[in-house]
């Protein structure tokens, strides 16, 4: 293999997981807008200080399609009762629980921008080493034609 075939062969895998990345991201959005939308939903489920058990179950239906633990708020639905009042263990256990979630998804998002950042740096350098070792293979073919012509 040529080391320009190798350094084209990089930039195309560094472009590869620069497509993976953002569908990554896409799917993260995703989960990101999913989240906030659960929340909203628990404020209005507890506006009224009750959440009542098909609430609950639409509680925990959201936050395990998010992948949110549910166990403790199901310890403690089953044994401080119904009240979400800011507050209450209850209350503030969702809503901690959420604040987890949502630090989760900002340390991703970080972590996606640095592998990004990686990536693309990858393919450009990947991209010009090819392409300057294409010129000076080319450079170096045209001398030898005009040595032999001339």
């Amino acid at each position: 293999m040529k080391i320009v075939d190798w350094f084209k062969s990089a930039a195309t895998s560094a472009e590869k997981e620069l497509d993976s990345l953002v569908s990554d991201q896409e799917s993260k959005l995703a989960a990101a807008r999913a989240l906030a939308k659960a929340e909203r939903r628990f404020e209005e489920m507890a506006a009224d200080g009750v959440i009542d058990p098909a609430e609950m179950d639409e509680l925990r239906r959201s936050f395990r399609a998010q992948g949110i633990d549910t166990q403790k708020i199901d310890q403690l639905w089953a044994t401080d009762g119904v009240s979400s009042d800011k507050g209450t263990r209850f209350g503030d256990l969702v809503r901690a629980t959420l604040a987890r979630a949502k630090e989760d998804q900002k340390d991703s998002a970080a972590d996606l921008s640095f592998r990004v950042q990686v990536m693309a740096n990858e393919y450009t350098h990947s991209e010009e080493a090819a392409s300057r070792l294409m010129k000076n293979e080319h450079d170096a073919y045209m001398a030898v034609i005009k040595n032999i012509s001339g």
